[in-house]
């Protein structure tokens, strides 16, 4: 009997220990503190990390938790691998962080909430040997955000300028590194700024001076055998967070905030997999339009000279966004448009001053039809 329960309980604590291991390396844990008192009841709203030019400013939330203690845990639902949090409590400054899966205990410090005061105005110009500012006009009604993770991040708070075109804006940690502020008025461009530190913002008002924009107009046209309502889309403009607008069910669009001398990309975000958009600007002096239309997917290795699969490659179509090989070389692209079209990739040594490997082929694909097999092989 000695000789079968000592393996038995060795066996056990094996398997105690791997499927800890397992359990870790799937979980991900914060716990906050204050320095006086206790932690209060926090509001957790968890987001994808791909704060990018390709998403909305914010994304749509993965979730959200309640917290009644001073420690959470969490796993994949919340945080596939990585994730943005935002916290908020009563007497205390809202905030984020950022998490991952396996990683080590993260302890967060609360702290009292800050506030930043500043206006808002549109300069007055006047020609004398060039164009001179003689003051700013008021904009009331501009909604003023602060933003955590810069302005690709979250909002933390919010305030609106009165008719002098002040604002105050409370309730976020002052003390955070990347936060900024972004300013939208109806007829304006879109502004991000840095925020200031809080010994920065002693005794400063800020100003932000908003210049007034033309709307940028268009169409959205659905393919019919879609199925998909024109209005149920969202359309951004890439690289200007904040910058979107949904169609009427018309297909009309107005896009507003777009900075005079930029001419977008249109975005069409959310579309399922088997759904591409074509290609689109928007335009001062014209009107773009934005076709809906069955898409292909198309999976495959990224192989390298002897054949081997090359991991954490760049995969693209034309001007996509691109995508990354797994630990067997294996990718998959989605929301690709019919038509003749070439799929790139590219791995960069990690060796310094190292070339990239490049590689593309030629593909023929037809609208709402998978690939599987496609093969790209780099070459230096």
């Amino acid at each position: 009997m000695p000789f079968v329960a000592v393996p038995a309980a060795v066996c056990a604590a094996v398997a105690i220990y791997y499927g800890l291991r397992a359990y870790e390396a799937s979980h991900g844990a914060l716990q906050f503190e204050v320095a006086t008192g206790e932690v209060p009841r926090l509001e957790l709203t968890f987001f994808p990390d791909q704060l990018a030019f390709s998403n909305p400013s914010p994304p749509p939330a993965l979730g959200a938790r309640t917290l009644e203690g001073d420690a959470v845990s969490f796993g994949r639902e919340l945080c596939p691998d990585r994730s943005f949090v935002r916290y908020a409590g009563e007497g205390v400054g809202a905030g984020f962080a950022w998490v991952k899966l396996g990683e080590p205990l993260q302890k967060v410090t609360l702290r009292p909430p800050a506030e930043l005061s500043g206006r808002v105005g549109e300069p007055v110009s006047y020609w004398c040997m060039g164009w001179r500012c003689a003051g700013y006009r008021p904009v009331a009604g501009a909604e003023v955000v602060v933003m955590g993770g810069g302005e690709h991040g979250v909002d933390l708070a919010h305030a609106r300028t009165d008719e002098r075109g002040e604002f105050t804006v409370s309730g976020f940690d002052g003390a955070l590194d990347g936060l900024g502020l972004r300013v939208r008025a109806a007829g304006f461009e879109v502004v991000h700024q840095r925020v200031p530190t809080l010994d920065e913002h002693v005794g400063d008002r800020a100003l932000v001076a908003l210049s007034r924009v033309p709307a940028r107009r268009g169409r959205v046209d659905v393919a019919p055998e879609l199925g998909l309502a024109t209005e149920s889309l969202l359309l951004l403009a890439r690289g200007l967070p904040g910058v979107e607008a949904r169609p009427s069910p018309t297909g009309e669009v107005v896009f507003d905030h777009i900075p005079p001398d930029v001419e977008a990309r249109v975005i069409v975000y959310g579309l399922p997999p088997t759904v591409a958009q074509t290609e689109a600007r928007t335009a001062r002096d014209g009107r773009f339009e934005v076709r809906v239309v069955p898409g292909a997917i198309v999976r495959g290795r990224v192989l390298g000279k002897e054949l081997e699969p090359v991991p954490d490659a760049l995969v693209w179509v034309g001007s996509q966004q691109p995508t990354r090989t797994d630990a067997r070389g294996r990718f998959e692209l989605t929301h690709v448009p019919p038509g003749a079209q070439k799929i790139t990739a590219q791995w960069r040594p990690k060796k310094r001053r190292s070339k990239p490997w490049l590689g593309s082929r030629p593909l023929a694909l037809e609208g709402g039809q998978a690939y599987d097999g496609v093969e790209v092989l780099l070459d230096r």
